[in-house]
């Protein structure tokens, strides 16, 4: 079944579902390119960050997610 053959509301709803699709991956691109400045810009990436990376299950992300976490473990320890 595909989108043509949903009623109005069924198409206005799928319209809507891939635009928030797009809108999801520009901001996943976005918040991966970005440096953090500090400890707040860095908590919040991370928490961005999680979700996906968590769900899509890739033992690489998950590795490289993980020593993200644990240089953020050592700017703490270290007051930053």
């Amino acid at each position: 079944m595909g989108a043509s053959d949903y009623n109005d509301a069924g198409k206005l709803v799928q319209w809507l579902g891939d635009a928030l699709t797009d809108v999801e991956s520009v901001v996943d691109k976005e918040v991966r390119r970005r440096v953090p400045t500090g400890r707040h810009d860095r908590e919040t990436r991370l928490e961005m960050i999680a979700p996906p990376v968590i769900q899509n299950g890739d033992p690489d992300q998950i590795e490289a997610f993980a020593d993200e976490l644990l240089a953020h473990a050592a700017a703490e320890r270290r007051g930053r």
